[in-house]
């Protein structure tokens, strides 16, 4: 069967290792991760706090500490030295194994040379769970084979209290490479240093934007730098990937993150064919950008790209992309410039609003269904799927979460979406409908000879929102999800009433069925998140075919 030309967005390659979230009307669980290598333990208590031990050691990079300190000075030696050295605010910096990008990130970490740093804020996106805003580590320090390095705690307690997007959310940092990976380098290039470690999974505009604007606050006046953590395009062949990745680059130069987002959009609707994303850290490097500019960087200088194919010709037909790039001040900062508050809201966080309050009218709700059952009839056809052409303006081409469901004679025959708006809509629609079909783990793939007795319905949600306690949840009007450590679930809006629950029942099953948690864990500490949806089908718009 041909695979599905990818359609996503930075935050499919993300989805891409976390699988599609699966919904039902009684049943929800979060499809299985890939497995990784057995992970170090994670989180060890000591007398001062718990210490994240390294997940990736061995992996990514050695777990010997002389062969891992002799790969990053074989890395680092011979690089010359940068034309002109600039006050360094950020850095962009890949996290691929080492021996695929590890050379490039010597590039970036080549530039750190001789900074005196107290604190490096390291942001990154989160391969292996979702989270909320932009989420903390609770850890005390950070050990890698080369040793421990302390976590600012004092920055952590004053981001949690300047903005509540910020979390404390270890279960996400427990396995994630995209950080732990900077760690051995920063080790041999700085000393006496701490890290603020923070990864994401909303790359929203206004998400991104709120965490820069509050990093900058924070980190007004004392001497750090941040890093963004990302690699570039996903998967196309050398050739594409190298298209892709000088076009990013150049909104990234830029040093604007509505070029960079709307970059990203333009990309990712050309059908390049096998293209996921082009940037995996698309969020943390938008958010450490508006960061970095507020903090006055003025000038985005390229240090090295690189990708997969240059190093593992194998990988020619299926390339990552890597590249360093250094956000400097060119610049004296005045005094003036330093003590400035954090801009007022900019279309950035206009277009991200005006999209949530946009709702999707009739016409393109038929439109919608129209291109499921299309995207499904030649997915299970064995034809090219493509990317549908999006519009040049409207709620089709915004980012929006989706789930599409599918019935057959009134039953569930599969549901997978996402709860972080990540893809335009209609591309959204497209991936989640192919998903939903061959990829919820509770059922056999939908075979061609079904379509024509499977029923297409499509939710689309608003953003979630973390609610206090039960008291904020409206039965019918609600979704939610329920989080606790590594588990999770979500009931969309429609389910209560469709099942003849209360708020009671509703919470108590979506906790113990659908989670995996106890049925009062609501109750007791577990996070609830709220957003409604927007659902239509195929029958009540009078689209439901009867041959196919």
């Amino acid at each position: 069967m041909t695979r599905w030309m990818s359609l996503g967005a930075a935050g499919m390659c993300v989805l891409a290792l976390l699988g599609g979230t699966s919904c039902s009307r009684r049943q929800h669980q979060q499809a299985a991760s890939p497995a990784l290598p057995p992970p170090h333990p994670g989180v060890a208590e000591a007398a001062d706090g718990p210490t994240r031990g390294p997940a990736v050691a061995g992996a990514f990079y050695p777990d010997d500490p002389r062969a891992l300190r002799e790969q990053v000075n074989r890395f680092l030696a011979g690089l010359p030295a940068p034309k002109e050295r600039l006050p360094l605010v950020a850095l962009l910096v890949p996290h691929a194994g080492y021996m695929y990008s590890g050379q490039v990130a010597a590039y970036a970490y080549n530039y750190l040379k001789g900074t005196t740093v107290d604190t490096v804020v390291l942001v990154g996106p989160s391969h292996h769970g979702y989270c909320r805003g932009a989420a903390l580590s609770g850890a005390a320090r950070w050990r890698t084979p080369l040793g421990e390095v302390p976590v600012d705690t004092t920055l952590v307690a004053a981001l949690l209290h300047a903005n509540s997007r910020f979390n404390v959310d270890d279960s996400v940092h427990s396995q994630e490479h995209s950080l732990e990976v900077q760690l051995p380098f920063l080790q041999i290039i700085l000393s006496d240093f701490k890290i603020c470690p923070l990864v994401m999974t909303d790359f929203s505009g206004e998400n991104c934007r709120s965490i820069g604007h509050t990093l900058a606050e924070q980190l007004k006046g004392k001497r750090a730098v941040l890093i963004a953590s990302s690699d570039l395009a996903h998967y196309p062949a050398q050739v594409d990937a190298r298209k892709v990745d000088k076009a990013i680059l150049q909104a990234v130069e830029t040093l604007d993150p509505e070029k960079v987002l709307a970059a990203d959009r333009k990309l990712m609707s050309q059908g390049t064919p096998q293209l996921v994303c082009t940037m995996c850290g698309l969020g943390p490097v938008v958010a450490v950008m508006v960061a970095a500019k507020q903090l006055g960087a003025d000038r985005a200088v390229q240090l090295d790209t690189a990708n997969s194919g240059d190093v593992d010709p194998a990988t020619r037909g299926r390339c990552v992309g890597y590249a360093a790039v250094a956000f400097v001040r060119s610049k004296p900062l005045s005094d003036k410039a330093a003590e400035r508050p954090a801009p007022p809201a900019t279309s950035l966080t206009a277009s991200a609003t005006s999209a949530e309050a946009e709702e999707v009218n009739a016409e393109q709700q038929k439109q919608l269904l129209i291109l499921a059952r299309d995207t499904l009839r030649k997915f299970l056809d064995d034809q090219e799927v493509k990317p549908a052409e999006l519009p040049a303006t409207g709620i089709l081409r915004e980012p929006r979460a989706v789930f599409v469901t599918l019935t057959e004679g009134g039953q569930l025959r599969g549901c997978i979406g996402s709860t972080v708006a990540e893809l335009p809509l209609l591309h959204a629609v497209q991936s989640s409908a192919i998903k939903a079909a061959v990829q919820d783990p509770r059922f056999r793939p939908v075979r061609k000879s079904e379509l024509k007795d499977i029923t297409i319905e499509i939710s689309v949600l608003s953003p979630m929102r973390l609610v206090k306690n039960a008291d904020e949840i409206t039965v019918g009007k609600h979704g939610v999800m329920v989080k606790q450590g590594q588990r999770s679930g979500l009931f969309l809006p429609q389910v209560a009433p469709e099942q003849g629950w209360d708020k009671e029942t509703m919470l108590n099953e979506l906790c113990e069925h659908k989670a995996g948690l106890p049925r009062d864990a609501w109750k007791t500490g577990a996070d609830l998140y709220v957003f409604t949806a927007q659902h239509f089908n195929e029958t009540e718009l009078g689209l439901r075919p009867t041959k196919e």
